[in-house]
Order: C-alpha cells, then structure tokens, then sequence
C-alpha cells in the first residue's frame, strides 16, 4: 500500500485511504459485528467495478478488505478554514503541508480523531499551540518521516527501533540526543531530554510527512483535559480557537482513539497509555470467570470487559471531570459491548461513590438487574498486576498512586 500511494502510475498514487487486508481503520469505524463493510462507516461508500473485483477475488489482497476504496468510490479531503468554509482552490493535502511550513496550526482529521500539528522545529508556534491548548508544560508527541529521521533526533536501541516500526506504531519515548535541538524545538518537550517520537501509521500520515518533510508536533485534538474530537462540528466548535486549518475526510469515525505511547524497558514495552493499534486486543488471563464490565477510576480512565480468559481494555478515555469526557465513556462502554457482543454478568467500580464512572455503574446495574460489586482503588491496581501475570499465591503489593478511598472508609 505504502508503495503503491507513491507509483504515479498506480490508480490509488497520494489517495490517503489506501488499504488491505493488512493495514487500514477497523476498531474506529466498527459500528458493530460481524465485522462486514454494512457493520462500518464505509457503508455508504459504494466500491467502484475496479475495487468490487478486488474485494470478491479470494486471491487478491484485498479480498474481503472491509475499508477498500480508491479515488474513485472512497473518502476525500477536504481543507477548511477555522470558520468552516471550504477551500476550493488546489489540493487540499498540498495545502495543508504548505501551511504547515508557514507556521500554520492544523488539525487534522485521522484514524481515530482529530491531531492538531505544527513545525515541530519552530518554538514561537510550538509556544502558539501550547497557548492556545492550554497545556503549559505536559511534552508534545512529534511525527517523523521514518527510523532515519527519529535517529536524528534521539539515541535509539533496537527496541525501540522495533516499537517505532512495528505495524501498532505507538508513540514510543526516547532519549534526545545531546546537543540536537535544531530538528526539534526544546518547547516540544520542556524540562526533560525524553521525546515522544511516532512514525507515519496511515495513507494520509505517509503523504503528509513526504509533502512537508520535517518533523512535526501531532498531539490530540482537544483542549486540556477534554476528550478529543472526533466528528466535524465538534472539532470546529472546540478547535476553532487553535487551529488555522482543518484537513478533514468524509469517513465517520464511530469510537474516537488516542494513540498509544510506550517505553522500552529491560523487561518488554511499558504501556504509558494503551489505545490505537493496542485496542482491543485482548489480555489473555489465568482462569476463567463471569463476564464483568469493570469502570475504573476517576483519572486515566480505561474500561475492561472480562469474557472467559481475557480481559479486553478499551482505549485512554482520560479524567471524568467534564461533561465530554463522561459522554465518551458512556459511548466507550456501548462500543466495546456491542463489538464483543456481550452482556456483563457483573459491573465492578471503584469504592469511591462520587466518581462518575461509579454513579454510571450503579445505574447500569439496576438497569440490567445485575450485581454491582465496589473494589478499592489501590486494591484493584495490585489486582491488576495479579491478573496480567498470573499470580495467583499470597502477596504484598505497593501502590503509589496518590489518593483513593480505602476498605475503611478513609482516604489511603
């Protein structure tokens, strides 16, 4: 697919949504299962007679590729200005890359939410952003072209090469190399030598660096502490203050999607936060139980859905502390139950009874007639690791989380 969007003499050459069976969106445009075209936001997207024969050849590699689509019959972009209004003179990605180099701030509509990217090189904008953001000191991520272009920036072992590369393309952090600081502004990152580095993961993404060929910040689209946006006229309602542009496509995302940022350690990839390229594959448990819809805490907030031996994680929701952000795991729990197709036996929250996701739960289950069952905050993260690793004997477990209600009723 790589290849093909740069051959000028391919039918797919700079089309952004190209994919196969190997690659391309399916968690974020999943409005349900089987997983089939009709079960997606392609739905409305016709295929053309070209990618139809693709799509029933059993030995093409688009056989059955639920997203297929060309320049033909699939998804646009489209550059709009922050009032909304269309640009209709030139290419739309050209444009953007062009503004982009100008010192421009764009949002820009991708697999599983809106980015708001900038020269990652230029500190008066990467201070612009932050400004506008407000986000004053938390490390921007930064898009690179390629491992070439990330070792230029950072000392990268081999595993964080393999991160870097593999076909999840999370965001990994890594240490900045001494004494570089003219490919990546000192702003992108204050106070710290660690950058978050991702490659290219989409169509779109590959074209983009190609075009504006530097590194830029692409951090999510979202105010400080909001989830980010997703659709249109949210992201022009809540973006519309920070961003100059917005490349934007006629592809719906059903669930929105963070990226994922991992550390390589000595023992295997640390997850800083899991969601795309992670979610929602499973982690496989040591014993089976009942199905239980878990709704975590009240900061960082991830659901689980356990089905048998595994425990399925949903994507980064974020803090509960706004109306969007509860909104977004109300959306996060209707998602991953439908596409896992099942209905909980039990909803476990946190012991806390004014957390959101607490209230949330306790209404769920009188809705459903379902037991509610309360579990202390550092309980559950020692719990946690217990689960992931298969112990299952007697232990003492530290948690150095801060504050979370305890079995006593006081604050631990």
């Amino acid at each position: 697919c790589a290849r093909e969007i740069s051959d000028p003499d391919d039918r797919r050459y700079h089309y952004p949504f190209t994919n196969c069976t190997a690659c391309g969106p399916r968690f974020t445009i999943a409005t349900g299962v089987p997983y089939d075209r009709a079960a997606t936001t392609m739905a409305p997207f016709t295929m053309c007679p070209a990618c139809q024969r693709e799509y029933d050849d059993v030995g093409d590699r688009r056989f059955h590729a639920q997203p297929n689509a060309c320049p033909v019959c699939g998804p646009r972009l489209t550059l709009l200005e922050p009032d909304g209004q269309p640009v209709t003179t030139g290419e739309p990605l050209a444009i953007a890359a062009s503004r982009l180099a100008a010192g421009a701030i764009v949002a820009i509509k991708g697999l599983g939410g809106f980015h708001l990217a900038c020269d990652a090189r230029r500190g008066d904008v990467v201070t612009l952003l932050r400004a506008r953001k407000h986000r004053d000191h938390k490390p921007f991520a930064v898009m690179v072209s390629g491992l070439a272009a990330a070792r230029a920036l950072a000392d990268i072992d081999a595993d964080e090469a393999a991160l870097l590369t593999a076909a999840e393309r999370p965001i990994v952090l890594v240490h900045r190399r001494a004494g570089v600081t003219r490919g990546v502004a000192l702003e992108v990152a204050p106070d710290t030598d660690w950058l978050g580095l991702m490659l290219p993961y989409t169509p779109l993404h590959h074209l983009l660096m190609a075009a504006v060929d530097r590194p830029l910040v692409m951090t999510s689209g979202n105010r400080a502490d909001a989830p980010i946006c997703a659709e249109l006229d949210d992201a022009l309602a809540r973006l519309g203050g920070i961003a100059d542009a917005f490349l934007v496509h006629d592809r719906d995302i059903v669930i929105r999607c963070d990226d994922s940022v991992i550390r390589a350690t000595p023992d295997g990839p640390a997850f800083i936060r899991r969601a795309r390229g992670y979610v929602p594959v499973p982690i496989s448990l040591a014993d089976d139980g009942p199905t239980v819809l878990a709704l975590g805490g009240y900061l960082k907030n991830t659901i689980c859905v356990m089905k048998g031996r595994e425990a399925f994680l949903s994507q980064h929701i974020g803090g509960l502390d706004n109306v969007a952000a509860i909104v977004f795991l109300e959306e996060t729990i209707a998602h991953l139950l439908a596409i896992l197709d099942v209905r909980p036996d039990l909803i476990a929250h946190d012991l806390h009874p004014d957390y959101p996701s607490t209230r949330l739960a306790l209404d769920m289950a009188e809705k459903l007639g379902i037991p509610a069952l309360a579990v202390g905050h550092h309980h559950a993260h020692i719990a946690a690791l217990c689960a992931e690793h298969g112990v299952s004997s007697p232990l003492i477990g530290l948690a150095i989380d801060g504050v979370g209600l305890g079995p006593d009723g006081g604050l631990w």
